[in-house]
Protein backbone atom coordinates (compact mmCIF):
# COMPACT_ATOMS: atom_id res chain seq x y z
CA UNK A 1 0.00 0.00 0.00
CA UNK A 2 1.32 3.58 -0.68
CA UNK A 3 3.33 5.18 2.36
CA UNK A 4 1.59 8.60 3.33
CA UNK A 5 4.18 11.53 3.79
CA UNK A 6 4.41 12.99 7.12
CA UNK A 7 6.04 16.04 8.39
CA UNK A 8 8.23 16.57 11.52
CA UNK A 9 5.37 19.15 12.50
CA UNK A 10 2.29 16.45 12.19
CA UNK A 11 4.92 14.01 14.34
CA UNK A 12 5.12 16.35 17.05
CA UNK A 13 1.62 17.37 17.36
CA UNK A 14 1.19 12.69 17.37
CA UNK A 15 3.95 13.08 19.86
CA UNK A 16 2.64 15.50 22.12
CA UNK A 17 -1.08 13.56 21.81
CA UNK A 18 0.51 10.70 23.17
CA UNK A 19 2.30 12.38 25.99
CA UNK A 20 -0.79 14.75 27.34
CA UNK A 21 -3.18 11.99 26.87
CA UNK A 22 -1.47 10.24 29.83
CA UNK A 23 -1.15 13.07 31.56
CA UNK A 24 -2.21 16.18 31.05
CA UNK A 25 -0.54 18.26 33.24
CA UNK A 26 2.66 17.57 31.46
CA UNK A 27 3.90 20.91 29.02
CA UNK A 28 4.43 19.79 25.48
CA UNK A 29 4.37 23.27 24.25
CA UNK A 30 7.62 24.65 26.16
CA UNK A 31 10.14 23.65 27.91
CA UNK A 32 12.24 20.46 28.56
CA UNK A 33 9.61 17.86 26.87
CA UNK A 34 9.22 19.90 24.14
CA UNK A 35 13.05 20.53 23.61
CA UNK A 36 14.44 16.92 24.49
CA UNK A 37 11.69 14.38 23.53
CA UNK A 38 9.28 15.83 21.28
CA UNK A 39 11.33 18.11 18.67
CA UNK A 40 14.16 15.09 18.39
CA UNK A 41 12.08 12.75 18.02
CA UNK A 42 9.94 14.31 15.13
CA UNK A 43 12.65 14.76 13.49
CA UNK A 44 14.19 11.23 12.88
CA UNK A 45 10.81 10.03 12.51
CA UNK A 46 10.49 12.55 9.39
CA UNK A 47 13.63 11.01 8.35
CA UNK A 48 12.59 7.75 8.21
CA UNK A 49 9.22 8.27 6.60
CA UNK A 50 11.08 10.02 3.82
CA UNK A 51 13.62 6.77 3.43
CA UNK A 52 10.09 4.76 3.59
CA UNK A 53 8.29 6.90 0.77
CA UNK A 54 11.30 6.25 -1.54
CA UNK A 55 11.13 2.94 -1.49
CA UNK A 56 7.01 2.97 -1.62
CA UNK A 57 7.42 5.66 -4.76
CA UNK A 58 10.01 3.40 -6.48
CA UNK A 59 7.91 0.62 -6.12
CA UNK A 60 4.76 2.68 -7.87
CA UNK A 61 7.36 4.07 -10.23
CA UNK A 62 5.34 7.41 -9.12
CA UNK A 63 7.21 10.72 -9.28
CA UNK A 64 10.52 10.03 -11.72
CA UNK A 65 12.32 13.93 -10.59
CA UNK A 66 12.36 11.99 -7.05
CA UNK A 67 14.31 8.88 -7.76
CA UNK A 68 18.49 9.13 -7.84
CA UNK A 69 19.56 7.62 -10.89
CA UNK A 70 21.46 4.40 -8.85
CA UNK A 71 18.47 3.86 -6.81
CA UNK A 72 16.25 3.30 -10.59
CA UNK A 73 18.77 1.58 -12.18
CA UNK A 74 18.94 -1.19 -9.27
CA UNK A 75 15.18 -1.58 -9.31
CA UNK A 76 14.77 -2.06 -13.42
CA UNK A 77 17.88 -4.40 -13.42
CA UNK A 78 15.36 -7.29 -11.94
CA UNK A 79 13.80 -7.40 -15.02
CA UNK A 80 17.63 -7.39 -16.66
CA UNK A 81 16.94 -4.13 -17.57
CA UNK A 82 20.02 -1.34 -17.95
CA UNK A 83 20.16 2.44 -18.72
CA UNK A 84 20.63 3.06 -22.54
CA UNK A 85 24.16 5.28 -22.28
CA UNK A 86 22.60 7.12 -25.09
CA UNK A 87 24.71 7.17 -28.73
CA UNK A 88 27.38 9.24 -30.48
CA UNK A 89 27.17 11.04 -33.61
CA UNK A 90 27.73 10.07 -36.81
CA UNK A 91 28.42 11.91 -40.07
CA UNK A 92 30.10 11.27 -43.74
CA UNK A 93 33.83 13.05 -44.17
CA UNK A 94 34.20 14.26 -47.46
CA UNK A 95 38.46 14.59 -47.76
CA UNK A 96 39.27 17.11 -50.97
CA UNK A 97 42.02 17.12 -53.12
CA UNK A 98 42.51 20.30 -55.29
CA UNK A 99 45.16 17.97 -57.50
CA UNK A 100 44.77 14.35 -58.95
CA UNK A 101 47.18 12.37 -56.66
CA UNK A 102 49.98 10.82 -58.62
CA UNK A 103 49.77 8.14 -55.74
CA UNK A 104 47.49 6.44 -53.66
CA UNK A 105 46.18 8.55 -50.76
CA UNK A 106 45.03 7.15 -47.26
CA UNK A 107 42.74 8.80 -44.79
CA UNK A 108 43.70 5.88 -41.47
CA UNK A 109 40.93 4.50 -39.15
CA UNK A 110 40.71 6.98 -36.22
CA UNK A 111 41.80 9.85 -37.99
CA UNK A 112 39.94 12.98 -35.81
CA UNK A 113 38.67 16.43 -37.06
CA UNK A 114 37.04 18.68 -34.86
CA UNK A 115 34.53 21.58 -35.06
CA UNK A 116 35.49 24.98 -34.36
CA UNK A 117 35.37 26.18 -31.04
CA UNK A 118 31.83 27.61 -29.86
CA UNK A 119 31.94 31.36 -29.98
CA UNK A 120 30.20 31.60 -26.47
CA UNK A 121 31.38 28.15 -24.51
CA UNK A 122 34.57 27.56 -26.47
CA UNK A 123 33.23 24.07 -26.39
CA UNK A 124 34.48 21.78 -29.71
CA UNK A 125 33.16 18.48 -30.65
CA UNK A 126 35.51 15.85 -32.26
CA UNK A 127 34.86 13.10 -34.79
CA UNK A 128 37.00 10.41 -35.85
CA UNK A 129 37.18 8.16 -38.87
CA UNK A 130 35.42 4.47 -38.26
CA UNK A 131 37.31 2.89 -41.05
CA UNK A 132 40.70 3.26 -43.27
CA UNK A 133 39.86 4.52 -46.81
CA UNK A 134 41.73 5.01 -49.97
CA UNK A 135 41.88 7.51 -52.75
CA UNK A 136 42.96 5.12 -55.53
CA UNK A 137 45.13 7.14 -57.58
CA UNK A 138 44.76 5.27 -60.88
CA UNK A 139 40.73 5.81 -59.99
CA UNK A 140 40.65 9.53 -58.92
CA UNK A 141 39.95 10.66 -62.41
CA UNK A 142 36.54 8.95 -62.39
CA UNK A 143 35.62 10.27 -58.79
CA UNK A 144 36.51 13.50 -59.81
CA UNK A 145 34.07 16.30 -58.89
CA UNK A 146 33.10 20.15 -60.23
CA UNK A 147 33.08 22.83 -57.65
CA UNK A 148 32.67 26.65 -57.92
CA UNK A 149 33.93 29.61 -56.31
CA UNK A 150 31.70 33.08 -57.47
CA UNK A 151 32.11 32.73 -60.72
CA UNK A 152 35.17 30.28 -61.03
CA UNK A 153 34.51 26.61 -61.82
CA UNK A 154 37.59 23.99 -60.33
CA UNK A 155 37.87 20.60 -60.04
CA UNK A 156 38.40 18.40 -56.87
CA UNK A 157 39.36 14.79 -56.17
CA UNK A 158 37.07 13.58 -52.82
CA UNK A 159 36.82 11.05 -50.26
CA UNK A 160 34.01 9.96 -48.35
CA UNK A 161 34.99 8.06 -45.32
CA UNK A 162 32.12 7.80 -41.73
CA UNK A 163 33.02 9.14 -38.59
CA UNK A 164 31.39 9.45 -35.40
CA UNK A 165 31.74 11.86 -32.53
CA UNK A 166 34.03 10.96 -29.91
CA UNK A 167 30.72 12.71 -27.43
CA UNK A 168 28.00 10.77 -26.28
CA UNK A 169 24.96 12.56 -26.96
CA UNK A 170 22.86 15.20 -29.11
CA UNK A 171 26.09 17.95 -28.85
CA UNK A 172 27.62 16.00 -31.56
CA UNK A 173 24.11 16.74 -33.69
CA UNK A 174 25.91 19.99 -35.86
CA UNK A 175 25.43 20.97 -38.97
CA UNK A 176 26.48 20.40 -42.36
CA UNK A 177 30.36 21.83 -43.05
CA UNK A 178 30.79 22.13 -39.23
CA UNK A 179 33.17 19.52 -38.77
CA UNK A 180 36.48 21.07 -40.93
CA UNK A 181 39.51 21.45 -38.56
CA UNK A 182 41.48 18.10 -39.11
CA UNK A 183 43.54 17.43 -36.16
CA UNK A 184 46.42 15.62 -37.69
CA UNK A 185 48.61 16.75 -40.90
CA UNK A 186 46.79 15.58 -44.34
CA UNK A 187 48.68 14.21 -46.56
CA UNK A 188 47.78 15.01 -50.09
CA UNK A 189 44.18 16.24 -49.27
CA UNK A 190 43.55 20.34 -48.60
CA UNK A 191 40.27 19.95 -46.87
CA UNK A 192 37.99 18.08 -45.03
CA UNK A 193 34.29 18.30 -44.07
CA UNK A 194 30.49 16.89 -43.70
CA UNK A 195 28.42 18.14 -46.57
CA UNK A 196 25.30 17.13 -44.61
CA UNK A 197 24.65 17.56 -40.82
CA UNK A 198 25.68 14.63 -38.40
CA UNK A 199 23.08 12.80 -37.17
CA UNK A 200 21.94 9.97 -34.52
CA UNK A 201 23.85 11.15 -30.94
CA UNK A 202 21.03 10.58 -28.80
CA UNK A 203 21.28 11.60 -25.01
CA UNK A 204 21.66 8.88 -22.03
CA UNK A 205 17.93 7.62 -20.81
CA UNK A 206 16.56 9.96 -18.43
CA UNK A 207 14.22 8.52 -15.39
CA UNK A 208 10.87 9.16 -17.49
CA UNK A 209 12.38 7.34 -20.51
CA UNK A 210 13.83 4.28 -18.52
CA UNK A 211 10.39 3.96 -16.32
CA UNK A 212 8.38 4.20 -19.57
CA UNK A 213 10.60 1.25 -21.25
CA UNK A 214 10.49 -0.98 -17.52
CA UNK A 215 7.10 -0.43 -17.75
CA UNK A 216 6.72 -2.07 -21.83
CA UNK A 217 8.58 -4.58 -20.07
CA UNK A 218 6.29 -5.83 -17.65
CA UNK A 219 3.23 -5.62 -20.04
CA UNK A 220 5.22 -6.96 -22.87
CA UNK A 221 7.49 -9.74 -22.71
CA UNK A 222 7.24 -11.91 -25.86
CA UNK A 223 8.13 -11.22 -29.12
CA UNK A 224 4.63 -12.96 -30.30
CA UNK A 225 2.83 -10.06 -28.58
CA UNK A 226 2.26 -6.56 -29.45
CA UNK A 227 3.97 -5.11 -26.36
CA UNK A 228 6.73 -7.54 -26.98
CA UNK A 229 7.30 -6.14 -30.54
CA UNK A 230 7.41 -2.86 -29.42
CA UNK A 231 9.72 -3.66 -26.47
CA UNK A 232 12.33 -5.21 -28.33
CA UNK A 233 12.33 -2.42 -31.36
CA UNK A 234 12.90 -0.08 -28.27
CA UNK A 235 15.38 -2.04 -26.77
CA UNK A 236 17.34 -2.50 -29.96
CA UNK A 237 18.69 0.88 -30.64
CA UNK A 238 18.91 3.68 -28.43
CA UNK A 239 18.24 5.91 -31.80
CA UNK A 240 14.55 4.47 -31.48
CA UNK A 241 12.74 7.59 -30.00
CA UNK A 242 9.11 6.17 -30.89
CA UNK A 243 7.72 2.55 -32.05
CA UNK A 244 4.06 1.84 -33.27
CA UNK A 245 2.95 -1.83 -33.85
CA UNK A 246 0.58 -2.12 -37.22
CA UNK A 247 -1.12 -5.88 -37.41
CA UNK A 248 -4.20 -7.91 -38.29
CA UNK A 249 -7.07 -5.53 -40.02
CA UNK A 250 -5.22 -2.24 -39.58
CA UNK A 251 -5.46 0.02 -42.47
CA UNK A 252 -1.86 1.34 -42.64
CA UNK A 253 -0.89 -2.30 -42.85
CA UNK A 254 -1.60 -2.94 -46.82
CA UNK A 255 0.43 -5.88 -47.27
CA UNK A 256 -1.36 -8.03 -45.05
CA UNK A 257 -3.13 -9.47 -48.55
CA UNK A 258 -0.23 -10.90 -49.58
CA UNK A 259 1.98 -11.36 -46.63
CA UNK A 260 1.00 -14.03 -44.29
CA UNK A 261 1.08 -13.33 -40.51
CA UNK A 262 2.50 -9.44 -41.69
CA UNK A 263 3.27 -7.04 -38.48
CA UNK A 264 4.96 -3.72 -39.40
CA UNK A 265 6.64 -1.70 -36.78
CA UNK A 266 7.40 1.82 -37.89
CA UNK A 267 10.16 3.90 -35.90
CA UNK A 268 11.65 7.48 -35.42
CA UNK A 269 15.11 7.26 -35.81
CA UNK A 270 17.66 7.11 -38.42
CA UNK A 271 21.40 6.32 -39.04
CA UNK A 272 22.35 8.13 -41.91
CA UNK A 273 25.06 6.57 -44.20
CA UNK A 274 26.39 6.78 -47.62
CA UNK A 275 26.91 3.90 -50.26
CA UNK A 276 28.24 4.02 -53.79
CA UNK A 277 26.61 1.63 -55.87
CA UNK A 278 27.68 0.29 -59.73
CA UNK A 279 25.00 -0.68 -61.84
CA UNK A 280 24.06 -0.81 -65.14
CA UNK A 281 22.09 0.86 -67.48
CA UNK A 282 19.11 -0.89 -69.10
CA UNK A 283 17.28 1.74 -70.71
CA UNK A 284 15.40 4.93 -70.04
CA UNK A 285 11.99 4.32 -67.38
CA UNK A 286 13.97 1.47 -66.09
CA UNK A 287 14.37 1.64 -62.62
CA UNK A 288 18.46 1.06 -61.45
CA UNK A 289 17.57 -0.16 -57.93
CA UNK A 290 20.01 0.80 -54.86
CA UNK A 291 21.40 -2.54 -52.73
CA UNK A 292 20.69 -0.67 -49.67
CA UNK A 293 17.44 0.74 -48.91
CA UNK A 294 15.31 2.36 -47.60
CA UNK A 295 16.68 5.12 -49.54
CA UNK A 296 17.06 8.75 -47.90
CA UNK A 297 18.56 11.01 -50.52
CA UNK A 298 20.38 10.30 -53.57
CA UNK A 299 23.83 12.86 -53.86
CA UNK A 300 25.52 12.01 -57.52
CA UNK A 301 24.54 9.82 -60.39
CA UNK A 302 27.48 9.40 -62.97
CA UNK A 303 28.88 7.23 -65.61
CA UNK A 304 32.13 5.99 -64.74
CA UNK A 305 33.70 5.62 -68.30
CA UNK A 306 33.94 8.38 -69.73
CA UNK A 307 33.22 10.46 -66.88
CA UNK A 308 29.48 12.19 -67.53
CA UNK A 309 27.57 13.42 -64.13
CA UNK A 310 24.24 13.67 -64.74
CA UNK A 311 21.54 16.26 -63.51
CA UNK A 312 18.75 15.43 -61.18
CA UNK A 313 14.75 16.47 -62.79
CA UNK A 314 16.59 16.80 -66.04
CA UNK A 315 18.36 13.48 -66.93
CA UNK A 316 16.98 11.07 -64.51
CA UNK A 317 14.80 11.28 -61.37
CA UNK A 318 14.83 9.73 -58.26
CA UNK A 319 12.54 6.88 -57.25
CA UNK A 320 10.82 6.00 -53.79
CA UNK A 321 8.90 2.75 -53.19
CA UNK A 322 5.39 3.49 -52.57
CA UNK A 323 4.24 -0.10 -52.05
CA UNK A 324 3.22 -1.90 -48.40
CA UNK A 325 6.98 -2.26 -47.91
CA UNK A 326 8.19 1.20 -48.36
CA UNK A 327 10.83 2.78 -45.64
CA UNK A 328 11.55 -0.51 -44.98
CA UNK A 329 14.75 -3.31 -46.14
CA UNK A 330 12.67 -4.79 -49.20
CA UNK A 331 11.73 -1.21 -51.07
CA UNK A 332 12.75 -0.90 -54.88
CA UNK A 333 14.12 2.23 -54.96
CA UNK A 334 16.71 3.75 -57.02
CA UNK A 335 17.11 6.33 -59.95
CA UNK A 336 15.36 5.92 -63.61
CA UNK A 337 16.72 7.95 -66.27
CA UNK A 338 14.48 10.24 -68.80
CA UNK A 339 13.59 9.97 -71.92
CA UNK A 340 13.97 13.64 -72.70
CA UNK A 341 17.37 13.59 -70.78
CA UNK A 342 21.20 13.04 -71.46
CA UNK A 343 20.96 9.24 -71.78
CA UNK A 344 23.74 6.94 -71.06
CA UNK A 345 24.48 3.70 -73.76
CA UNK A 346 22.75 0.60 -72.77
CA UNK A 347 25.30 -1.63 -70.92
CA UNK A 348 27.22 1.25 -69.58
CA UNK A 349 28.52 1.60 -66.19
CA UNK A 350 26.31 4.16 -63.63
CA UNK A 351 27.90 5.14 -60.49
CA UNK A 352 24.69 6.01 -57.81
CA UNK A 353 26.18 7.61 -54.53
CA UNK A 354 23.49 7.77 -52.14
CA UNK A 355 22.37 8.13 -48.13
CA UNK A 356 20.07 5.45 -46.97
CA UNK A 357 18.59 4.85 -43.09
CA UNK A 358 20.82 1.83 -41.78
CA UNK A 359 19.09 2.10 -38.17
CA UNK A 360 15.92 0.43 -39.88
CA UNK A 361 18.72 -2.66 -41.66
CA UNK A 362 20.39 -2.89 -37.97
CA UNK A 363 17.20 -3.19 -36.32
CA UNK A 364 15.74 -6.16 -38.86
CA UNK A 365 18.69 -7.41 -39.29
CA UNK A 366 18.59 -8.44 -35.36
CA UNK A 367 14.78 -9.41 -36.06
CA UNK A 368 15.84 -12.00 -38.80
CA UNK A 369 17.86 -13.71 -36.30
CA UNK A 370 16.68 -16.92 -35.36
CA UNK A 371 16.31 -16.45 -31.96
CA UNK A 372 14.37 -13.57 -32.08
CA UNK A 373 12.06 -15.26 -34.80
CA UNK A 374 8.25 -15.66 -34.09
CA UNK A 375 6.81 -18.87 -36.00
CA UNK A 376 3.45 -17.38 -38.07
CA UNK A 377 5.54 -13.97 -37.63
CA UNK A 378 6.74 -11.28 -40.26
CA UNK A 379 8.09 -8.82 -38.78
CA UNK A 380 8.66 -5.41 -41.19
CA UNK A 381 10.94 -3.10 -39.51
CA UNK A 382 9.90 0.74 -41.67
CA UNK A 383 10.33 3.99 -41.07
CA UNK A 384 7.60 6.40 -39.75
CA UNK A 385 6.55 8.96 -42.33
CA UNK A 386 7.53 12.07 -41.61
CA UNK A 387 5.42 14.83 -42.11
CA UNK A 388 6.76 18.76 -42.88
CA UNK A 389 4.41 20.65 -41.41
CA UNK A 390 4.25 24.57 -42.54
CA UNK A 391 3.50 27.61 -39.63
CA UNK A 392 2.76 30.87 -39.97
CA UNK A 393 1.70 33.69 -37.40
CA UNK A 394 1.80 37.25 -35.96
CA UNK A 395 3.49 37.86 -32.73
CA UNK A 396 3.39 40.81 -30.84
CA UNK A 397 6.22 41.32 -28.15
CA UNK A 398 6.00 43.28 -25.10
CA UNK A 399 7.53 46.84 -24.76
CA UNK A 400 11.20 46.99 -24.24
CA UNK A 401 11.69 43.59 -25.53
CA UNK A 402 13.83 42.95 -28.56
CA UNK A 403 12.00 41.52 -31.57
CA UNK A 404 14.52 39.71 -33.27
CA UNK A 405 15.81 37.96 -30.63
CA UNK A 406 12.33 37.29 -28.93
CA UNK A 407 11.37 35.87 -32.66
CA UNK A 408 14.87 33.37 -32.67
CA UNK A 409 13.21 32.26 -29.25
CA UNK A 410 10.07 31.12 -30.07
CA UNK A 411 11.11 29.25 -33.27
CA UNK A 412 13.73 27.50 -31.24
CA UNK A 413 10.41 26.57 -29.07
CA UNK A 414 8.20 25.52 -31.46
CA UNK A 415 11.38 23.59 -33.41
CA UNK A 416 11.95 21.89 -30.08
CA UNK A 417 8.22 20.97 -29.19
CA UNK A 418 7.61 19.23 -32.70
CA UNK A 419 10.67 17.22 -32.06
CA UNK A 420 9.72 15.88 -29.15
CA UNK A 421 6.05 14.39 -31.24
CA UNK A 422 5.73 10.94 -31.71
CA UNK A 423 4.02 8.73 -34.38
CA UNK A 424 0.65 9.81 -34.57
CA UNK A 425 0.63 12.78 -32.06
CA UNK A 426 -1.66 15.75 -33.66
CA UNK A 427 -0.77 18.62 -33.89
CA UNK A 428 -2.98 21.26 -31.44
CA UNK A 429 -2.81 25.01 -31.60
CA UNK A 430 -3.62 25.22 -28.19
CA UNK A 431 -0.10 23.58 -27.49
CA UNK A 432 1.23 25.54 -29.52
CA UNK A 433 -0.21 28.52 -27.82
CA UNK A 434 0.85 26.88 -24.56
CA UNK A 435 4.43 26.88 -25.75
CA UNK A 436 4.46 30.01 -27.21
CA UNK A 437 3.50 31.87 -23.43
CA UNK A 438 5.77 30.22 -21.90
CA UNK A 439 8.48 32.67 -23.07
CA UNK A 440 7.46 36.14 -21.29
CA UNK A 441 8.61 38.60 -24.04
CA UNK A 442 6.28 37.51 -25.81
CA UNK A 443 2.52 39.74 -25.38
CA UNK A 444 0.25 38.14 -28.13
CA UNK A 445 0.64 35.40 -30.95
CA UNK A 446 -1.70 34.47 -33.17
CA UNK A 447 -1.22 31.82 -35.68
CA UNK A 448 -2.43 32.32 -39.08
CA UNK A 449 -1.78 28.85 -40.97
CA UNK A 450 -1.04 25.55 -39.57
CA UNK A 451 -0.94 23.10 -42.80
CA UNK A 452 1.16 20.15 -43.94
CA UNK A 453 3.77 21.63 -46.31
CA UNK A 454 2.63 19.39 -49.42
CA UNK A 455 -0.95 20.86 -49.05
CA UNK A 456 -1.61 24.30 -50.61
CA UNK A 457 -3.80 27.16 -48.98
CA UNK A 458 -4.10 28.11 -45.66
CA UNK A 459 -5.89 26.33 -42.40
CA UNK A 460 -5.54 27.24 -39.15
CA UNK A 461 -7.13 23.78 -38.30
CA UNK A 462 -5.44 21.42 -35.64
CA UNK A 463 -3.85 18.95 -37.74
CA UNK A 464 -5.01 14.91 -37.86
CA UNK A 465 -1.72 12.62 -37.69
CA UNK A 466 -1.78 9.16 -39.05
CA UNK A 467 -0.11 6.43 -36.65
CA UNK A 468 2.29 5.60 -38.96
CA UNK A 469 3.57 9.73 -39.22
CA UNK A 470 5.35 12.28 -37.49
CA UNK A 471 5.08 16.14 -37.64
CA UNK A 472 8.26 17.62 -37.58
CA UNK A 473 8.36 21.89 -38.50
CA UNK A 474 9.27 22.28 -42.04
CA UNK A 475 9.04 26.16 -42.13
CA UNK A 476 7.77 28.51 -39.54
CA UNK A 477 7.32 32.21 -40.45
CA UNK A 478 6.76 34.58 -37.70
CA UNK A 479 6.25 38.46 -38.37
Amino acid sequence: MPIDKITAAQFQQLIQAGITSRNATHDTAYGPIRDIVIDPVASVLAQQNDRARRISLLLSLLNANEFSEADLNAFVYNESMLRLPGAVASATLTFTADLLPSSNLVVPRGFPVATAPDAATGQSITFVTTEEATLIAADAAAGRYSRSSGNTVYEVYELSVPAVSTTVGTLGRVGARRINRPLRPMAGFQKVENQQAAVDGVDPETNDELIERFLLAVVGRQLATKGGVQRFILSSSPSISDVHIVHGDNPFLTRAGSDAGAVDAFIIGSAELQQTDSLTYLGAGQVMSITRPPLLTVTSVRRVSPPVTYTSGVDFEVVFDTSGVAGSTRAVEGVRFLAGGTLPTIGDLISVTYTYNNLVRSVQATANRDENKVIGQDLLVRQGIEVGVTLSARMTVVAGADPNSTRIAVEDALTNFFSSLGLGDDVEASDLQAVVRRISAVDNFVITNLNRATTSGTSTADLVINDNEYARLANVAIT
